[in-house]
């Protein structure tokens, strides 16, 4: 396993988990069974049977979160200036382990906000939907919640720029592309 089991499973947990259950919680404010999944049955709350059923379904909806994510923001921070590199796989024999590294500290904080951003905005259409939502006035929230989204896309938008200028420094064979060792 090694040292990097840690840090593997925080990557994982920010990218899918905590983005899905972020989105189950928002659901939980329409939707009673879900409710019931997060809070328990009964007095004495959740049950171990409960905490597997949360997280399967935080695992599940961040899962979905992510390939919705691939299908509509990475492509828009492509044409917004963000373009995907063209990388030499053959390289990874020898470079495996500093590219995981990379995806560890650049790309799952960019699926953490951007995934995050589609969740919130899934939680927060769930909750306005719902009796008290409904029953709160339109703007504060709204505003909130775009507050927030802005900041979750700007950071995304930062971090996959990273990601793609410091793999391409790995990645890129320098007697085709003498620049990509250039940028942070």
């Amino acid at each position: 396993m090694g040292l990097d089991f840690p840090a593997k499973n925080f990557g994982i947990l920010i990218a899918y988990v905590l983005p899905g259950f972020v989105t189950l919680w928002g659901l939980a404010a329409k939707f009673e069974v879900i409710h019931a999944w997060l809070m328990g049955t009964d007095r004495y709350g959740l049950t171990v049977g409960g905490v597997l059923y949360v997280t399967a379904a935080a695992i599940t909806i961040g899962m979905i979160l992510n390939a919705v994510r691939w299908l509509i923001i990475d492509p828009l921070w492509h044409v917004l200036h963000i373009p995907k590199p063209d990388w030499d796989d053959a390289l990874l024999e020898t470079r495996l382990p500093a590219f995981e590294r990379l995806v560890e500290d650049h790309f799952r904080y960019h699926q953490f906000y951007a995934n995050s951003a589609i969740g919130l905005i899934v939680a927060f259409i769930a909750w306005r939907l719902s009796e008290g939502g409904a029953e709160t006035s339109i703007g504060l929230p709204e505003a909130c919640l775009a507050s927030l989204e802005m900041t979750l896309l700007l950071s995304s938008r930062d971090a996959l720029g990273r990601y793609y200028r410091r793999t391409s420094r790995l990645l890129v064979r320098a007697d085709l592309n003498p620049q990509a060792g250039d940028g942070a």
